[in-house]
């Protein structure tokens, strides 16, 4: 499959996942919309991860292949790995937020790891578009 269509792609399953995460965190209990109080965690944590992916597909449409390619092997490591550390965390019986010494909960593991994935992503993206810029 062509690299611009795997991102249209991944752009669309963003999009979806956003609404979907929108529409499952955010259901009409009461006339307000008023978000729940305990949404799904492996919901939370995908729409993050999805907010996430959402500009750097944009970024990555205009780039050339390798670079998609570069940060495609980054991405398949870093999501594999998260999801690890994650479904691990969410059996430790929570914990409070980021204080250290009484253990991480899922929510703040997921706010940390999808920064982290943009962050370095979009850095990744920069050097390597840089690195291609002449060629």
């Amino acid at each position: 499959m062509n690299y611009k269509k795997q991102i249209l792609l991944l752009f669309s399953i963003s999009i979806l996942w956003i609404l979907f995460g929108i529409i499952v965190l955010c259901q009409p209990t009461d006339p307000n919309w008023m978000c729940q109080k305990d949404p799904p965690e492996l919901v939370q944590a995908t729409t993050l991860f999805f907010f996430a992916f959402f500009p750097l597909c944009v970024l990555l449409y205009f780039l050339k292949e390798a670079a998609y390619l570069s940060w495609r092997k980054f991405a398949l490591r870093y999501l594999l790995v998260v999801a690890v550390i994650l479904m691990l965390s969410a059996n430790n019986g929570g914990g409070n937020g980021f204080n250290p010494g009484y253990g991480f909960d899922t929510e703040s593991l997921t706010f940390f790891f999808s920064g982290l994935f943009f962050l370095v992503s979009l850095l990744l993206i920069i050097i390597k578009s840089w690195k291609l810029r002449g060629k």
